[in-house]
């Protein structure tokens, strides 16, 4: 039976150390392990954050941390825990996240208190110059191009203190221009850029030779105050202010089609068409004999004829006369102060946006540059979402009535509504605030008034006490109780606990050392240490020595860095050059796993060796 015993308890515990030691999964898909703690900046290298991503794993620091969860699914892999804040994220934002200067932290608190709140980005955005709905593409793609660009996660703060996120104006430069290209794009808008300003036109020394007297030449001078000039690499100007409500690109290929001539024929070019708000159609083409200046004056065109065209494929502007079908040239445009000229690709993207319901808009602010943008959580409206919604809603209904200058001004002015949502708010918590002022100066006399009554009260306490002032049995025992207290704390903590007449100290309270145990007595004051008494001297201080060098061994196990310095062997011992650091921890791994099989084995020792004792056998 004893034998039956033995074996059964040798089995028992061989089963209990493979379960708890033996490394099961030596060949799982380990975590992921980075060089920098989760407390630090990440600033990952774009090399070690693609590593991190293609390990297919979860992601940690280096102090241990789970960062990010591998979570694979259709539309994300990772996922960003904190407490109960939960947001997936997808390779690339992952990546973007690892690549960030900010911590593991700063990262959660920016993802809570901004990106994951699409109410709050939706009023950040506002401030960039976009405003959408809640479920518009516009709204989802502009979030991935934040996230996972790791340069926009740098350059924006967040402090919790004032609950304010700030953007500085290289990024928010480099964001409105990825916003505006992808909103154009989905609608079927065009930008042309401007390559200089109408003044630099006029002060060029190309312009200067179209004239052959001074006098000429100054008399046109004011043309630098138009706001538009398209200059032909023929020496033709054509200077204008006003721009048609809507331009776009006719797709009619038997009026509006031709191939230019200074290209070789090789590529298409399509007539610009215009529509005014009354709904008229017509021409982009320089109609104004005065405002157009030609270098060669020998050519004899007819201004009324001439067009202007647009390649697709080249994106180049192209002017040229429908009578001469071997004549034309392409166009650069300038402008005032530098500001793009937009049309459209198609009639059917304009008619789409003019009588399409829209889920998002752009405001004038989109074109500003140079500049910081501050959004402030604390003084957003908490029904700005909705507000946002309704006025996308009022645009869309009602701009089939409006020119191109009616609805961008009703889109601006619209936004800059939403920015006074805390006006009549702020006046009626002033006026709230006087009433509570009010009730709070009658609660004050109140007060004083309870005050005096309890001073009276006192008084008769006080007077009551003087009265009594004969020793009894009770006094007695409560004087040798704190006596008795005094001579402990004497003794165990080599303090003196006692109160005079004179001293209003309070009781000091009583502490053990030991870091798990602490022990308060009432009335709070300083800890008292059992290292002040009689177990702070030989020999009865043994057992804590013996304690605090027991305590040397309770640490967690890890492979050592440590660093030896030479510099002191060549005259150099403070330079930091002349130190030799070795860092063990990328053997972390083998360590666990090696340490795992020494602890197996050495409970596989002690189970064979317990088998052999209650067997009777020599345990060696």
């Amino acid at each position: 039976m004893k034998r039956y015993f033995c074996f059964f308890l040798a089995v028992l515990i061989t089963a209990m150390s493979i379960i708890f030691y033996c490394p099961f999964n030596i060949y799982a898909n380990d975590a992921f392990t980075i060089s920098k703690n989760s407390t630090e900046k990440t600033g990952l290298s774009a090399d070690e954050a693609q590593k991190a991503i293609d390990a297919n794993a979860d992601i940690k620091g280096k102090d241990g941390v789970t960062m990010l969860l591998y979570t694979p699914s259709d539309s994300y892999n990772y996922t960003l825990k904190s407490g109960a804040f939960v947001a997936h994220l997808s390779d690339s934002q992952a990546k973007a996240m690892l690549m960030s200067k900010k911590s593991f932290q700063q990262y959660v608190v920016l993802c809570s208190s901004l990106i994951s709140n699409g109410t709050v980005f939706r009023g950040f955005l506002k401030t960039v110059g976009i405003a959408t709905t809640g479920d518009s593409n516009a709204l989802t793609n502009i979030v991935d191009k934040f996230t996972c660009n790791y340069n926009y996660l740098d350059s924006i703060n967040y402090d919790e203190d004032t609950q304010t996120i700030t953007m500085d104006n290289t990024s928010v430069d480099k964001l409105r221009e990825e916003i505006k290209k992808y909103y154009y794009n989905s609608i079927g808008l065009i930008e042309q850029k401007s390559n200089g300003t109408v003044n630099s036109i006029i002060d060029s020394s190309d312009f200067r030779a179209c004239f052959e007297y001074e006098e000429d030449y100054a008399s046109v001078f004011g043309f630098k105050n138009y706001k538009y000039c398209l200059k032909t690499r023929s020496g033709f100007y054509y200077f204008f202010n006003d721009l048609p409500d809507y331009i776009y690109v006719s797709n009619d290929s038997n009026n509006d089609r031709f191939l230019p001539s200074y290209n070789n024929w090789d590529e298409v070019a399509w007539r610009f068409r215009t529509l005014k708000s009354d709904g008229s159609f017509g021409y982009f083409q320089p109609v104004k004999e005065d405002t157009v200046i030609r270098y060669d004056y020998t050519l004899k065109v007819n201004v009324s004829d001439m067009y202007f065209w647009y390649t697709p494929n080249k994106s180049d502007w192209v002017l040229h006369p429908d009578w001469n079908n071997r004549y034309s040239t392409r166009c650069v445009l300038y402008s005032k102060d530098e500001v793009s000229l937009k049309f459209w690709s198609s009639y059917s993207a304009l008619y789409n946006y003019l009588h399409g319901d829209q889920n998002a808009y752009l405001s004038s602010t989109i074109e500003k540059t140079g500049e910081d943008i501050t959004f402030s959580i604390k003084d957003m409206n908490e029904n700005l979402g909705n507000k946002m919604d309704a006025l996308i809603d009022s645009i869309n209904s009602g701009k089939g009535n409006m020119s191109a200058d009616e609805l961008q001004n009703a889109i601006d002015k619209g936004i800059e509504d939403l920015n006074k949502n805390t006006e009549d708010i702020k006046d009626n918590t002033e006026e709230m605030n006087n009433k509570l002022d009010s009730i709070l100066e009658a609660l004050n006399t109140q007060n004083e008034t309870l005050l005096e009554i309890l001073g009276v009260t006192k008084k008769i306490s006080d007077t009551v006490d003087d009265i009594d002032d004969t020793a009894n049995f009770n006094t007695v025992i409560s004087l040798c109780g704190t006596v008795f207290l005094a001579i402990q704390s004497a003794i165990l903590y080599g303090q003196n606990t006692l109160k005079d007449d004179n001293n209003n100290t309070a009781p000091q309270s009583l502490a053990s050392n030991n870091d798990d145990v602490i022990l308060y007595a009432s009335g709070g004051g300083t800890s008292l240490d059992y290292r002040g008494g009689i177990f702070g001297h030989f020999p009865f201080s043994v057992i804590y020595h013996l304690y605090d060098w027991l305590k040397v061994l309770q640490t967690q196990p890890k492979c050592p860095e440590f660093s030896y310095n030479y510099g002191y062997l060549i005259g150099k011992k403070d330079d930091e050059n002349c130190i030799i650091t070795f860092d063990l921890s990328q053997y972390e791994d083998w360590r666990k796993t090696i340490s795992s099989f020494m602890k197996l084995s050495f409970t596989l020792a002690v189970a064979v060796g317990t088998y052999k004792k209650f067997k009777g056998g020599d345990v060696t």
